[in-house]
């Protein structure tokens, strides 16, 4: 190949980059946000899961399908969550147990507050068959819980034991009776 071949393949060369220069410049970035304040807004987008992760890869919210319901989880920092799925809400702390729960159980509502172990400390809602209201109070080493309650023939409070045993428990009906009873019970354990 000649001097003046060479000397013109270069200079080709040389005019192909400074065209594909210009004309970059020119047709602007495709791949960049615009510089506009306007923001894309879309009809629907469609996908199975959808998660959204902090700086460092950790879970920050989901948004899922959970054995055929929706389901959504919130993370906070110190790794407890809120979920919402099929009707209820639960949030643990950063142990994995459940410190707050609400929702709707067999066609009823009910509410229950754990202590930070996971153990029940207060629940709420209906039961039974006639969805009449109850409250439970329990200790938090398990030893005891006070119960108030509806059912078709008024209202009661009782106090069990461990061994489910009432030691004081009033019953009243809607006619304005009401029965204290108060079983005595030795228990070995407790005097």
């Amino acid at each position: 190949m000649h001097f003046r071949q060479k000397l013109f393949f270069m200079a080709f060369g040389s005019i192909l980059t400074l065209a594909g220069y210009l004309l970059a410049t020119l047709a602007g970035d495709v791949t960049a946000q615009p510089e506009t304040d306007k923001t894309t807004f879309f009809d629907a987008i469609v996908c199975r899961d959808l998660q959204i992760v902090d700086p460092s890869g950790h879970p920050v919210a989901r948004i899922h399908e959970f054995q055929g319901d929706g389901g959504i989880i919130i993370h906070d920092k110190n790794r407890g969550m809120i979920t919402l799925y099929g009707g209820k809400i639960l949030t643990t702390n950063g142990d994995g147990k459940t410190v707050f729960s609400a929702g709707n159980d067999n066609n009823a509502g009910e509410i229950e507050v754990n202590h930070a172990n996971g153990e029940r400390a207060i629940t709420m809602g209906t039961a039974g068959e006639t969805k009449e209201g109850f409250m439970t109070i329990n200790r938090k080493d398990g030893d005891g819980s006070i119960q108030l309650g509806l059912n078709e023939y008024g209202g009661s409070v009782n106090y069990p034991t461990l061994k489910g045993l009432g030691l004081c428990p009033i019953l009243g009906n809607f006619t304005g009776f009401s029965l204290l009873s108060r079983q005595l019970i030795h228990d070995p354990d407790h005097g």
